[in-house]
């Protein structure tokens, strides 16, 4: 979740994306992820821009995913343990 809120202080979730076409951003944060800087320099300034908008929603949405995907196994485990000592204490 220290990632979340690190994305989160640069203020862009404060930007509507929502007119923009869903497979643009997916273009860009692929871009922005897997490219390289040198090819980033390469592109304009609001080319830049727009791939470090739509790598921060993404990353933002994947530390997200990858918090709840840990919150779920410290469930589940706690789940196992607990029903492995409830047995052996009503015995």
């Amino acid at each position: 979740m220290e990632r979340v809120e690190e994305i989160a202080t640069l203020g862009m979730d404060a930007l509507d994306v929502s007119g923009i076409p869903p497979r643009r951003p997916a273009e860009l944060w692929w871009y922005g992820v897997d490219g390289k800087a040198s090819l980033l320099r390469r592109h304009g300034d609001s080319r830049r821009l727009a791939t470090l908008l739509a790598t921060a929603v993404y990353l933002t949405s994947r530390a997200v995913d990858d918090a709840l995907d840990l919150l779920e196994v410290l469930i589940a485990t706690r789940l196992l343990w607990m029903s492995t000592i409830r047995p052996a204490c009503s015995s």
